[in-house]
């Protein structure tokens, strides 16, 4: 009877150890590293400009990893006890790894959309208008609209003449010296409208039209056809 209620007394002894073991927390090794590598980070790159932060931020997620191998280290040595992972310190791993994912993905999305790529924008596109009227007769044009890639490269030019042309003939004209024009500024694509009081006419040109010659003579050609080429090339 003894040794039966020795061995109940040791059982329940270990239970109540379980019960109120103080459980272990863990993370305080993570978040270490973690500020030390992000204060390394933001250090250096007081003193360079070359910090490639987009690339440091990709391994960001490793901090998971370093908690995560530090949970199941604890727990394989505190077997009797409860392992847990202060809160605190989960949210400040997060915060870490959103910070460095932001510091690296924010500057490249800042310059490439931020204030300054729009006025850089509307800089170019009205530096291109005031070119295109410095050798087109403004009077002439209704509507001019320019629009730019995210590389500040024409692309496309939407052009409508104002006044009635007194035949196919003379828009033809006038739609040659624009294309001219256009083509010296490097346009991608070109779309041209003209009328008179009976009748309506537009065209488009689009890639590399710059190659070959614009006449008066093709455009009328392109119109009477209704093709759009994306490319012309000089005629035989």
């Amino acid at each position: 009877m003894d040794n039966q209620e020795q061995t109940s007394a040791s059982m329940g002894n270990s239970q109540e150890q379980k019960q109120t073991a103080r459980p272990v927390f863990v993370g305080r090794i993570t978040l270490g590293l973690a500020l030390i590598a992000v204060g390394l980070l933001v250090t250096a790159s007081l003193f360079s400009t070359r910090i490639p932060f987009l690339t440091v931020a990709k391994f960001a997620p490793l901090i998971l990893v370093v908690l995560g191998a530090e949970i199941l280290f604890a727990a394989a040595r505190h077997r009797n006890q409860t392992v847990k992972v202060g809160f605190g310190l989960t949210l400040l791993c997060l915060i870490l790894i959103f910070g460095a994912v932001a510091a690296g993905v924010l500057p490249e999305f800042w310059e490439a959309y931020g204030p300054g790529h729009w006025q850089e924008q509307q800089r170019v596109q009205d530096q291109a208008e005031r070119t295109f009227y410095s050798q087109v007769d403004s009077s002439t044009v209704e509507y001019l609209h320019i629009y730019l890639s995210d590389e500040n490269v024409i692309y496309n030019v939407d052009l409508d003449f104002s006044e009635p042309f007194a035949s196919k003939e003379d828009f033809a004209k006038a739609a040659a010296e624009a294309v001219h024009v256009l083509a010296d500024m490097d346009a991608d694509r070109v779309s041209i409208c003209g009328q008179n009081e009976k009748e309506r006419w537009n065209f488009s040109l689009a890639g590399a039209y710059s190659q070959g010659e614009i006449t008066e003579e093709r455009l009328l050609k392109i119109m009477d056809t209704q093709e759009f080429p994306e490319l012309l090339t000089e005629e035989p």
